[in-house]
């Protein structure tokens, strides 16, 4: 899979609102929608930005992602923040963001969806609640 294929899906994705209509296309700096190649720079990667919003439309969060290619095919590295202070320990809410976005591209791409933690973000919790 190319990152080309994976930047074309996930743009229209997000498009209309994307899965669950709550997300919202952002112009970047390259004067593009949601995403932006910038291969054309000598960069060889994509970049990509949403901002979703809760259920209850209080709350907004920002992802961004990049997309490049490996020996192995296409990376995605997505990373969502809450766009208000305060926000510590979220619930879960910026990973559902993601989760809830590539759900639906990776179906769209023919591929079992799956992630890897690339850092310590979203940790499992260290002690069990009853």
């Amino acid at each position: 899979m190319a990152s080309s294929d994976i930047a074309s899906v996930l743009n229209d994705t997000i498009k209309g609102g994307g899965p669950d209509g709550r997300y919202f296309e952002t112009t970047l700096a390259e004067g593009v929608q949601n995403v932006a190649d910038l291969h054309p720079l000598g960069v060889p990667l994509y970049i990509a930005k949403t901002i979703h919003t809760t259920s209850k439309r209080i709350y907004n969060d920002s992802i961004d992602m990049t997309i490049t290619d490996s020996d192995k095919g296409a990376v995605l590295r997505a990373f969502s923040i809450s766009q208000i202070g305060g926000a510590y320990c979220d619930a879960g809410q910026n990973f559902k963001n993601i989760v809830t976005l590539m759900k639906p591209v990776y179906a769209k791409l023919g591929i079992n969806f799956s992630y890897s933690h690339v850092d310590e973000s979203c940790p499992q919790p260290s002690i069990s609640i009853d």
